[in-house]
């Protein structure tokens, strides 16, 4: 994924808080499970990490109802689904992962 650079090649803030570095021990596997959806979403591993604890990902249990409620919200937003070939791949998935959820 090539990060935005501004006028003066340096790399574009994602927000008004500055990032530092830090430093994660993780396994291979989900290293690289990670690099998977951030490059099919076009966002960093980072972007990943803190879009969960934004949205509390973690921290709440969704029930079913939920997942399908945000199922239908990442379908309607025009940055996930620009066409709608992205649509039908995207809604196959979603569709699958809520197949997979117990009731």
């Amino acid at each position: 994924m090539m990060r935005k650079r501004d006028k003066h090649g340096q790399f574009t803030q994602k927000s008004n808080e500055p990032r530092e570095v830090r430093s994660l021990r993780l396994t291979d596997s989900t290293w690289n499970k990670m690099g998977e959806i951030a490059e099919a979403g076009e966002v960093t591993r980072a972007d990943i990490i803190e879009t969960m604890f934004e949205r509390n990902i973690l921290v709440k249990g969704f029930s079913k109802e939920e997942i399908q409620s945000l199922v239908k919200e990442i379908l309607h937003d025009d940055k996930v689904t620009r066409n709608e070939k992205d649509k039908i791949i995207i809604k196959r998935g979603l569709e699958t992962l809520l197949s997979m959820l117990p009731d």
